[in-house]
């Protein structure tokens, strides 16, 4: 079981700021240069930025989908509004990816849903079921009041944004600086980061109040190899470290032992 620490908690009125300070519109970034770079990439360079775009586009889409349940049990008002700035910021970045989808991957469909559907079949069994069957049946748990909130953010902020959606950015990242022929890609992550980092607190703060209910913790190993081999072993076991060290920071802990 998680256990929670006494401390004071910032008010949910800090995340919205925090949303409206970081808004931006994906339809001003500059896709040319990537478009131009993208023929002469090396072909399992290609593969694995496209893969990984595939992920994101497809997790943005049900990430953002399935955020209504969550600001119908949200207790407050305040915590409504932040669900729903968070709903807007996924819809954003499912925006986002699409323009790299079409502009630059060039993906087979006229519209979002059908560039959704081409790149669907880049992805293990056990990331589309992630998203499509264990995010679909936790928001239809807590919206028939099967689970408790608190329960909901763990699956969906700590485990699916800040595990799989942070270990595959991180990674995705770090090859983007270090090549820097993909800036508008760059562009799109740098700002999607920025945007998950509130998302992450939020559901830190939403754990962290006394009357919480948590149950057993979500294990994140199972959950960030969902990506296969496109993460490293290390990268991987980073994503897992921060994990632990965001909740210990906020006074949550998750026991070593942590089913598997």
């Amino acid at each position: 079981m998680m256990g929670v620490m006494s401390r004071t908690l910032v008010d949910y009125d800090h995340f919205l700021g925090l949303a409206a300070r970081a808004a931006w519109d994906e339809r001003k970034l500059d896709l040319a240069a990537d478009a131009r770079a993208w023929p002469g990439l090396e072909p399992g360079r290609r593969a694995r930025v496209s893969t990984f775009v595939a992920g994101f586009l497809l997790a943005e889409h049900r990430v953002a989908a399935d955020l209504a349940p969550f600001v119908a049990a949200a207790p407050s008002a305040a915590l409504a509004a932040c669900f729903r700035a968070q709903a807007r910021d996924e819809e954003r970045h499912a925006r986002a990816f699409d323009r790299f989808a079409a502009e630059v991957l060039r993906a087979e469909g006229r519209t979002p849903g059908e560039r959704r559907a081409a790149l669907r079949g880049r992805l293990t069994p056990a990331f589309t079921a992630l998203f499509e069957e264990r995010l679909a049946a936790v928001a239809r748990a807590l919206d028939g009041g099967r689970l408790a909130l608190s329960e909901a953010v763990a699956v969906y902020h700590l485990l699916l944004e800040g595990v799989v959606f942070g270990a595959a950015q991180e990674a995705l990242m770090a090859d983007l600086r270090s090549a820097g022929d993909l800036p508008g890609l760059e562009a799109i992550l740098g700002r999607v980061l920025r945007d998950e980092r509130w998302h992450v607190g939020l559901g830190v703060r939403v754990l962290s109040e006394p009357a919480a209910r948590r149950g057993e913790p979500p294990d994140p190993r199972r959950a960030v190899e969902a990506w296969g081999d496109l993460l490293t072993p290390q990268e991987r076991a980073d994503a897992v470290r921060r994990h632990s060290r965001r909740l210990a920071a906020a006074g949550l802990a998750i026991p070593d032992s942590a089913p598997s």
